[in-house]
């Protein structure tokens, strides 16, 4: 689940499968840093829940940012 709280800013919450090591974060964290570019800060999350819509449905991208 991607999360902007911000400009500038994104969390990626994820649900870590076995095998999920620190090489495979850092080439999440690049993929992302290619289409994002290096002015948005980039965190990896793996504690906090997925936010889901009121009937429950998985939001795969939440802007929290003013429009």
């Amino acid at each position: 689940q991607l999360v902007q709280p911000e400009l500038g800013r994104i969390r990626v919450r994820l649900e870590l499968a076995d095998g999920f090591d620190d090489a495979e974060a850092a080439r999440l964290e690049a993929a992302l840093r290619k289409r994002c570019g290096d002015a948005v800060a980039i965190e990896l999350v793996a504690d906090e829940p997925f936010d889901r819509a009121p009937a429950g449905k998985l939001q795969v991208l939440i802007s929290r940012v003013d429009a």
